[in-house]
């Protein structure tokens, strides 16, 4: 009898987990196609979400298109779907998407001079200097540094960047 509730418990933990990942994932979907005007609309949606690794703050986040190249079959990165918003101190952002769009697009989170992200490895994180930075501390992340997540509009308006 012991082990049969364990052994429910550790069902349940597993399934829960494994449906959080599936939904941290974004789901699926097949649509190749990505749609876009290039005229600006009062039609414009918000897409909130994001940036996590550690919680990264003070980061530039875009909305890009991604347009298929009939030559390789590859998406690439188009243009720009409106100006970028920085995270705030939680990482969050609300980006607003001020042209017509649906479809797959890619989010991109840059960092600048003031982007800073939190330690969020036991003991410490090490940063590519001599020094470690402690769990919960806050560190700069060189202007190199980039997350980028693929989104499916037709599907959802979150999306969270992570490695």
């Amino acid at each position: 009898m012991f082990f049969t509730v364990i052994n429910r418990s550790w069902a349940g933990i597993a399934s829960l987990t494994l449906s959080l990942l599936l939904v941290g994932c974004g789901g699926g979907g097949s649509s190749d196609d990505v749609s876009t005007s290039s005229s600006a609309t009062s039609e414009s949606i918000v897409l909130n979400g994001g940036a996590i690794k550690g919680i990264i703050s003070d980061g530039d986040v875009t909305a890009w298109t991604l347009d298929k190249n009939a030559d390789t079959g590859r998406f690439e990165i188009g243009s720009a779907l409106g100006d970028s918003v920085t995270t705030d101190k939680q990482g969050r952002f609300q980006l607003p998407i001020k042209r017509k769009a649906s479809g797959w697009i890619l989010v991109e989170l840059r960092a600048n001079g003031a982007t800073r992200m939190t330690c969020d490895v036991v003991p410490s994180c090490f940063t590519g200097t001599s020094s470690a930075v402690a769990f919960g501390e806050t560190f700069p992340l060189n202007d190199h540094f980039r997350l980028r997540g693929a989104v499916n509009l037709s599907d959802t308006r979150e999306v969270y960047l992570t490695p």
